[in-house]
């Protein structure tokens, strides 16, 4: 944490990173980022190769790339860039979602600028509501599905596994997953068997969460994947697992 707090220091943001952040876009190892109005702290991150890199480093190693890809919590969109690099040029479908209203012409502009093939989706997971009340962190890496209202909360439109999988004609595909918790409606409630047949691989930040009045620790999600997707852990560390038929 002493490294990151230096790296992400105002001073270091100031004399060593904005200069490479040309009219918002920031070139990475991954392609081009459309970094326009994110925090310093978050471009920071991006700069050092510190965000996500667990998580894109589980995904370079285990992702099939002949599979299609279902991205769920498209967040700022370095995992995605990084999928999309990894897929370019390939057929695979590609579809990401992601609920903050504020990130998803960024994000069509990122995969724009790198010729990635990425369908951004403007929508939040859930399995009980039609819409739902999302709340915004000012530094994108805590926006959720939220029980009440702030300055910072929207109202965003519902989406299911199943009816991604259906209407973009998914085939065996991977999930890459990172909703905050609300990864646990999805082990809970999707009953759909060609989603749940046709998923090969799960790579997945876990979080403790309650859903319908149940908790659900990191390691009760784990066993419920497994059993519901006839899956088997392979790896799993601080918080980023990965499972596969």
């Amino acid at each position: 944490m002493i490294v990151q707090d230096i790296l992400t220091n105002t001073y270091v943001h100031r004399f060593l990173v904005k200069p490479f952040i040309k009219k918002g876009i920031l070139k990475t190892r991954y392609g081009f980022i459309d970094l326009t109005g994110q925090h310093p702290f978050i471009q920071s991150l991006i700069f050092w190769n510190v965000y996500e890199r667990k998580e894109i480093a589980a995904i370079k190693k285990y992702l099939d790339k002949d599979l299609d890809i279902i991205e769920l919590g498209s967040s700022i969109g370095l995992v995605s860039m990084a999928i999309g690099q990894l897929l370019k040029s390939k057929p695979n479908k590609y579809v990401s979602v992601e609920a903050n209203p504020l990130l998803i012409e960024k994000l069509r502009h990122s995969a724009e600028l790198n010729e990635y093939n990425i369908k951004f989706i403007h929508a939040a997971v859930c399995y009980n509501a039609d819409k739902v009340s999302f709340d915004i962190d000012d530094r994108n890496l805590g926006s959720k599905i939220a029980d009440g209202n702030s300055k910072n909360t929207v109202v965003v439109n519902s989406i299911t596994l199943a009816s991604l999988f259906k209407e973009n004609h998914i085939q065996h595909y991977a999930l890459v997953c990172d909703i905050e918790g609300a990864e646990s409606h999805i082990f809970s409630d999707e009953s759909d068997p060609m989603v749940i047949e046709h998923c090969r691989q799960i790579i997945i930040e876990l979080h403790d969460t309650t859903y319908k009045g149940v908790h659900y620790t990191t390691e009760k999600l784990a066993n419920l994947i497994m059993e519901k997707f006839s899956m088997r852990m392979l790896f799993s560390a601080d918080n980023i697992w990965f499972f596969e038929k």
